[in-house]
């Protein structure tokens, strides 16, 4: 078992990579509002879905009154000249619900595409669909629609059920791309942030290892925060969700019997909870800054030059502590909360108390009242018959037991020479 030094070491750090992570998710979340890239990602998505070599099939999707209902405006001002990109800023929805997509794509299929095309009135049956496929002009969806009727028992529902499914599964590498970006957006925050508070992974590693007191506040903060809070509030807090549609169980309650959608329930705290949270993140990182931790900038630190070995090793410092913070606010939580698991199994060696001096105390009265002559005559046995008596014969009580004399040990010379104790054993 390694030594706790290094585990509350290695508490303290996470503990500091923790409010790192939160602080750059913040900073990631509020830079998201503004940009919002996840529209961006989820139109790629689709228009890689669909038919890349057909962007007018997606627009046309996006316009259908089912999806237009999620977003402000028109389409094409939410997208570029292209129709392929959503620029900065855009109104474009950053989910689409798999069932929804899938019924808006079979309605194109069975009544048409187009502005105002309304090809039939008819109800929307399995063979009316398998008629309309060739109205998509597009081989490709209009094959996908196909193996959907086949693989729903060609009914309506069985083959929006399939549709939703070829959705869900080409969201996931959606999900992986956004998942990538905003790993690099975080690493890049998280570098900046850690150059502007001056936190350099190496500087506050080498203060915790040296320094008791700062690793004994780690350790009480660490064990606070997690007892406080729970991986689900800080993963709803600091994770921003990915530009995929909401399943549809959670879609179903939010949606009215004339087809309109509410936005999906999400398992984020309430505004009070969140902001509880954070307020007590922030005041464990304030007491870790008031304790001494070698965080902020300094008229030493300003003056060091960056070329010196001082210089390059504090950058070595800000360039881990933006790595490690691109692993996010639940990693870090994770691995913090096992550290604390661990360190509370750590215990310094059992020192005797007061209950263990007594029992030791009367052990040895024990031992003592075995030695002793008992009272009233009895007598003890002489084991070896050293009192001239046959081994095993018993004394009376009082009687000292015998001195045993040895007889006098004589020497084997073996060797001779001018030292008189040479050879002899």
């Amino acid at each position: 078992m390694f030594g706790s030094r290094v585990l509350d070491t290695a508490i303290g750090l996470a503990l500091v990579l923790l409010l790192m992570s939160i602080l750059s998710s913040t900073l990631r979340e509020a830079l998201e509002g503004w940009l919002r890239s996840r529209p961006r990602y989820l139109l790629r998505g689709i228009l890689e879905l669909l038919d890349p070599n057909d962007p007018a099939l997606t627009a046309e999707l996006y316009s259908h009154p089912l999806i237009s209902g999620l977003y402000r405006g028109t389409f094409a001002e939410g997208t570029d000249a292209t129709g392929r990109d959503a620029p900065v800023g855009s109104k474009l929805p950053s989910y689409i619900p798999p069932e929804l997509f899938a019924r808006a794509l079979l309605d194109l299929t069975m009544r048409g595409r187009g502005p105002g095309a309304l090809s039939t009135t008819a109800p929307m049956t399995a063979d009316a669909i398998r008629g309309g496929v060739a109205s998509l002009h597009n081989p490709t969806v209009a094959r996908i629609v196909l193996l959907a009727l086949d693989a729903g028992s060609n009914t309506v529902d069985g083959c929006v059920g399939e549709l939703a499914k070829w959705y869900d599964r080409a969201m996931e590498r959606v999900t992986g791309w956004y998942r990538r970006e905003s790993q690099v957006v975080l690493f890049s925050i998280g570098f900046f942030t850690a150059i502007g508070l001056n936190v350099s992974f190496l500087r506050i590693a080498e203060a915790l290892y040296n320094n008791e007191s700062l690793r004994s506040v780690a350790m009480a903060e660490a064990t606070r925060l997690t007892d406080a809070t729970t991986a689900a509030d800080l993963a709803a807090m600091t994770t921003p969700p990915p530009p995929a549609a909401a399943p549809m169980a959670a879609q179903a309650a939010g949606t009215s019997a004339r087809g309109a959608t509410t936005p999906p329930a999400t398992t984020s705290p309430d505004p009070a909870r969140r902001a509880e949270l954070r307020k007590r993140l922030a005041e464990s990182r304030a007491r870790l800054d008031s304790l001494g931790l070698p965080i902020g900038w300094s008229d030493a630190d300003v003056q060091v030059p960056i070329a010196s070995n001082a210089g390059v090793l504090r950058f070595i410092g800000w360039l881990l502590t933006g790595v490690l913070v691109s692993f996010g606010a639940p990693f870090w939580f994770d691995v913090l909360s096992k550290f604390v698991s661990i360190r509370t199994t750590v215990k310094p060696p059992a020192r005797a108390t007061a209950a263990d001096d007594t029992k030791g105390a009367e052990r040895g009265s024990a031992a003592q009242r075995a030695t002793t002559p008992a009272a009233g005559g009895a007598t003890i046995a002489d084991p070896i018959g050293h009192s001239g008596q046959p081994a095993g014969a018993p004394l009376a009580v009082g009687t000292a037991p015998p001195i045993v004399t040895l007889a006098p040990f004589a020497s084997n010379e073996w060797a001779h020479g001018a030292d008189p104790h040479e050879g002899v054993i």
